[in-house]
């Protein structure tokens, strides 16, 4: 829990700067298929996920191709 405390401060303060300087642009946080799968499937991280409506970009790491790529909660398709 406490490198999703970190991830999101972090989070937060770079999506505050680019709402200011790149409105324009959309951040996401990048984890690996297998942090996904073990620990972000969990009832407590899904509901800060949900609750901070954070876009991912999953990555597999061994192949370094992108598995999953969320959007997030607020945006228009």
């Amino acid at each position: 829990m406490t490198d999703l405390k970190v991830a999101l401060g972090q989070y937060e303060i770079y999506k505050n700067f680019l709402e200011v300087t790149e409105p324009e642009c959309q951040l996401y946080l990048a984890i690996s298929s297998e942090i996904d799968n073990e620990i972000f499937q969990q009832k407590a991280y899904q509901f800060i996920i949900k609750r901070h409506q954070l876009p991912f970009i999953i990555v597999n790491v061994e192949t370094e191709e992108i598995v999953k790529w969320t959007k997030p909660l607020n945006t228009v398709a």
